[in-house]
């Protein structure tokens, strides 16, 4: 299936026929991200549609918490490169323009959530000359009606059909991809591609990667069919029956043709029966052998039976014979392929069933893969936080260790600046007790020097001036 969705693609349509314009062959262009850096990486632009995003469906796999499974579509439209958003929640940015369908020109640079890429073309390549408004048009409107008389109408490149909000063709059901088809064009003809290679949508009955699209096509997304028109054409009326119902008309009719010609093949001579006797038998010549046993249908002639050899099987040569036994067989092989037609129906419906099956279970493993993305998307984001906390737990933690070692060194410069304060103060009770000693070796020194003066008749004096002289005493 995935070569369906490669450049050179081959349109299974029944409808085109062999005088019909060749295909404009896609311009040369490319993708790079991380320009200039050690994780470049480009891409070509050799199909129609290229989509970017981070599903295993993308051509482009970017991965983001802010990309989408499919969050950008680049269209070749064989003259110019053009940029379309495919509905996506967070979308696409030119510079700082949010934009939904442009033209890029050679060079030009866009973002895709974080993801920076730049389109490398051709200088001076067809994109500079075409005016954008006319590249994003599709050559003709495109009106796609369903059967409950829903329609939509299509007139410029980037048209998605699917089951997501934002879609221009939206179509609510579980089989329906949320990103189904988009619809562009490759010169002048519009086609529509299947966005997903493995859930194709039909053209016509036929399984469809990509392929043009004309009035009266019948587009089917399972379980929807939309009938197409392009350029204002009134809708063609469809055919009187479809599937089986028209099989069995087609086998009832060419069964009666068979029915009808086989008695005309018959000669009238055949058909003219000899009356029958009394016991039921047809009279016989005189010298006609024993007749042998007759067909169901009619009696052989009498001269007919008497030329049979003896010994041989009977062999009914009558054509009126010949003509009853081919529509006995007839017949029969008429109802061995009624059987089989039937099986082959029963057959064809156990096929559809386990087919619906297979498509509702790729649905919900679609479903059930977005929803798994959408967890990994939170997970991610979960340990980023997780992360961003423990790197601030980490810088607290050092940032604590750092305060430990400085009231640490303070402590220690403390307690010297203690034992300094204590040796000090033992140095200066030292002091005190040498001038306490001293005080009371000169008191001594004094009351011997005042007992051997003569009596002072000043007592009062002499105190004052013993404490004057002696603040110690």
């Amino acid at each position: 299936m995935a070569s369906d969705m490669n450049n050179t693609e081959t349109f299974n349509r029944k409808t085109l026929s062999g005088d019909a314009p060749e295909l404009t062959p896609l311009i040369e262009a490319e993708i790079t991200a991380g320009a200039g850096s050690l994780e470049q990486k480009t891409w070509s632009l050799g199909r129609a549609v290229t989509l970017i995003g981070r599903s295993r469906h993308a051509h482009i796999r970017v991965d983001g918490d802010d990309i989408e499974s499919i969050h950008a579509a680049l269209l070749n439209t064989g003259d110019a490169i053009v940029l379309a958003d495919p509905a996506s929640r967070y979308g696409i940015y030119c510079g700082n323009q949010k934009v939904k369908v442009r033209v890029l020109q050679p060079g030009e640079m866009f973002r895709v959530g974080s993801c920076l890429l730049q389109l490398d073309g051709p200088g001076g390549g067809p994109t500079a000359r075409l005016d954008p408004a006319e590249v994003v048009r599709l050559t003709e409107p495109v009106r796609l009606a369903d059967e409950q008389g829903q329609s939509w109408t299509a007139r410029q490149v980037g048209v998605v059909i699917g089951s997501r909000p934002g879609c221009t063709v939206r179509l609510q059901h579980p089989d329906v991809l949320p990103l189904h088809a988009i619809l562009t064009r490759v010169g002048c003809r519009t086609m529509v591609v299947s966005l997903v290679a493995d859930r194709l949508v039909r053209i016509n009955g036929e399984p469809a990667g990509i392929a043009p699209l004309a009035t009266g096509d019948k587009l089917s997304i399972r379980p929807f069919t939309l009938a197409v028109t392009v350029g204002g054409e009134a809708l063609r009326p469809e055919p009187a029956g479809s599937g089986e119902q028209d099989h069995r008309h087609e086998w009832q009719e060419a069964t009666d043709r068979q029915t009808k010609t086989a008695p005309a093949a018959t000669p009238p001579a055949a058909r003219a029966l000899p009356p029958a006797n009394a016991a039921g038998e047809a009279p016989a010549q005189a010298n006609a052998a024993p007749a042998p046993s007759a067909p169901p249908c009619t009696d052989p002639p009498a001269a007919t039976q008497a030329a049979h050899p003896a010994g041989l099987p009977d062999v009914p040569a009558d054509p009126a014979a010949r003509g009853c036994d081919t529509d006995a067989r007839l017949a029969q092989v008429q109802e061995q392929v009624l059987n089989s037609s039937k099986h082959l129906r029963q057959w064809h419906q156990q096929l559809e069933q386990y087919a619906n099956g297979l498509i509702r279970r790729d649905a919900e493993l679609t479903r059930r893969g977005e929803r798994l993305d959408d967890l990994q998307k939170s997970l991610r984001q979960s340990e980023a936080r997780i992360e961003q906390r423990s790197s601030e737990l980490d810088q607290a933690q050092a940032a604590l260790a750092r305060q430990e070692e400085q009231y640490r060194a303070r402590a220690g410069t403390l307690r010297q600046e203690r034992e300094d304060l204590e040796r000090e103060n033992g140095r200066l009770l030292q002091q005190i007790d040498d001038l306490t000693v001293e005080q009371q070796r000169l008191y001594r020194r004094i009351e011997h020097l005042e007992a051997r003066a003569p009596a002072d008749p000043d007592p009062a004096g002499r105190d004052s001036r013993r404490r004057r002289w002696w603040p110690l005493g």
